[in-house]
């Protein structure tokens, strides 16, 4: 893990050049936080996915992922069903990583993700 020390900065499009989900700009205020080094895996975040969905603390609706009890206000990430960019397959029951053209794709990195 890498330490990212807290502080202060302005967020949001300066510039007049982004959408309306970038306005306005505003004063953001970050606590310390460590953070990994490296990508997560799809492998690494499908095992999240099947945690999580063990302990009922996420929902699929429609191929995105959701936090539970939230309806469609956070959302996770995608899945295959979803987001052809998505190596996360959801089966109804259980997540697992997609193969693609015959190579497995459990050790890139996460796409479509939160």
């Amino acid at each position: 893990f890498a330490f990212i020390p807290g502080g202060t900065f302005q967020m949001g499009d300066s510039f007049n050049e982004g959408g309306s989900r970038e306005e306005p700009v505003h004063t953001v205020t970050l606590d310390s936080f460590y953070m990994g080094k490296y990508e997560i895996t799809n492998q690494q975040y499908c095992d999240y996915l099947n945690s999580a969905l063990a302990e009922e603390l996420i929902t699929v609706t429609s191929g995105l992922v959701y936090k539970a009890g939230s309806g469609t206000s956070y959302p996770y990430c995608d899945t295959s069903t979803s987001s052809p960019y998505s190596q996360i397959a959801y089966n109804g029951s259980v997540f697992s990583v997609r193969t693609k053209s015959g190579r497995s794709m459990v050790n890139d990195p996460m796409v479509c993700v939160s």
